[in-house]
């Protein structure tokens, strides 16, 4: 019997710990207030919203409750649409009154034919509600358990600030959080109620009314009913998304989890799901989520193909951009993993060039860069300034080799006299003067040959200078 009782208490106890791992955590926000608003009004209207939803983690809606809440905004549709039809009968009889107008007929029948089609919309939507009354079974429309979770300070009160709903929600893991703010607004509160749903990281209700300041509570009854209906009322959907060993599970771009995520918390319609795994490809499905039911979806990323291109310019030291993102300069080795993609090469002085890659392209490409179509003028100042500028460095190069052959004789003499003088007798003297006359002897040479370089280059741009004449006047 004992053996019994402990197989019987085991899938009971996993299905508890699975009701309280789903608990939707909520919790209330003390309203913000402003400058001329009391903290004792905030209080109060805190206080009171607490009342009004106390009960939800205990509360059950009815199969009535249910039906208004899934045909509320059809019988608001269906609202319009009778005053739509009351306004196109009117407009109808009123044409009777002015029966000889020679267009009569042809307005007439074209409001019968309003009157008819509004009359269909009415009778669909009609139809819709009544098949919804008939359908709604409780068992299908099982609400998630709720906790009400209070704070450890402030009377079960979360922090006033209005700003942070995120880090309110994050610090004590609230699935939904209650909260708003008060204002004055000439002899008016301005009060705001919403509700921050962590997962999607965004407000799904908000309600603001303007309440006169001897009536608040009375005001506010409408909007503590609508967050109690957005609570108790809730259409949530769910999902469980499988994946792959360190895959990172993003679900409206927002991440949640790694390898296995499951929630309940996703309003029902479309949802992106995608999966990140560094070297593989991504893999996205957007599913189309239904009231209370968890659509499980398996998601497996692919090793992405890596193929290694070669990019070679001439000339080299062309910019090299993927998909407007600089990879550096010509020549380039790329290990590719995603195609296609747009590569676009850039080098001052030559156009640009730009092409689009794909995972069964060459993996060398070789570009002759073509040099900036410019104006025949624009050529040939560019190529006697480069003239000049060579011109006028030969020419500074040439007083250093003057100066350093004076030097170097200056200190070849200094050398010579001393010995003759002396001879070797003052000998680190001797070992000086011929130091300075081989350093300055060395410099000059170097000089000279700054001068041949530079005399090369200033005839090497004087030879540019005169073809670029000659291709402007071509």
């Amino acid at each position: 019997l004992f053996f019994c009782l402990l197989l019987l208490l085991g899938p009971l106890s996993d299905i508890a710990a699975e009701d309280q791992k789903i608990l939707l955590r909520v919790g209330i926000g003390r309203l913000a207030v402003s400058d001329g608003i009391s903290q004792a009004v905030s209080g109060g209207i805190s206080n009171n919203l607490l009342d009004e939803i106390q009960d939800v983690d205990s509360r059950r809606l009815t199969a009535d409750e249910i039906v208004s809440l899934l045909i509320k905004d059809k019988e608001k549709d269906l609202k319009n649409k009778k005053l739509e039809l009351d306004k196109l009968l009117t407009e109808r009889d009123d044409l009777l009154f002015d029966s000889a107008r020679f267009d009569f007929e042809e307005k007439y029948q074209k409001k019968q034919l309003d009157i008819a089609a509004k009359n269909e919309d009415i009778d669909k939507l009609a139809a819709e509600i009544e098949d919804v009354r008939l359908d709604v079974d409780m068992s299908s429309y099982s609400i998630i358990p709720i906790e009400l979770a209070k704070s450890s300070s402030d009377g079960g009160f979360y922090d006033s600030d209005s700003t942070d709903p995120a880090g309110l929600a994050e610090a004590d893991n609230l699935d939904l959080l209650i909260y708003g703010s008060i204002s004055k607004l000439e002899e008016y509160n301005l009060i705001e109620l919403k509700i921050w749903n962590r997962l999607l990281g965004r407000n799904t209700f908000e309600w603001v009314a303007a309440a006169e300041l001897n009536n608040v509570n009375e005001e506010l009854k409408p909007g503590y009913n609508a967050v109690r209906t957005a609570i108790l009322g809730r259409e949530w959907a769910g999902v469980e998304v499988k994946s792959s060993e360190n895959s990172m599970i993003y679900i409206d771009e927002k991440f949640v989890g790694i390898e296995r995520y499951k929630t309940k918390l996703l309003e029902p319609g479309p949802h992106t799901v995608k999966v990140k795994k560094p070297g593989w490809q991504d893999v996205s499905s957007v599913v189309s989520l239904q009231h209370t039911i968890i659509e499980e979806l398996t998601l497996e990323s692919e090793l992405k193909p890596s193929r290694r291109v070669v990019v070679q310019t001439f000339p080299d030291g062309a910019d090299v951009y993927i998909d407007s993102v600089w990879a550096g300069t010509t020549p380039l080795e790329l290990d590719i993993e995603s195609f296609p993609l747009a590569l676009r090469l850039k080098r001052q002085g030559y156009e640009d060039k730009q092409m689009f890659l794909d995972d069964e392209g060459d993996t060398l490409i070789n570009i002759n860069m073509k040099p900036s179509k410019i104006s025949g003028a624009g050529l040939i100042d560019a190529e006697r300034n480069r003239f000049y500028t060579s011109l006028g460095i030969f020419i500074l190069s040439l007083p250093v080799s003057f100066i350093m052959y004076g030097e170097a004789t200056q200190a070849g003499l200094a050398y010579e006299t001393e010995y003759n003088a002396n001879g070797y007798n003052n000998y680190s003297e001797i070992l000086r003067l011929y130091n300075d006359y081989f350093a300055l002897n060395a410099c000059f040479y170097a000089s000279l040959g700054l001068n041949f370089i530079m005399f090369f280059d200033t005839i090497v741009q004087a030879v540019e200078y005169i073809g670029s004449v000659d291709y402007a006047s071509d």
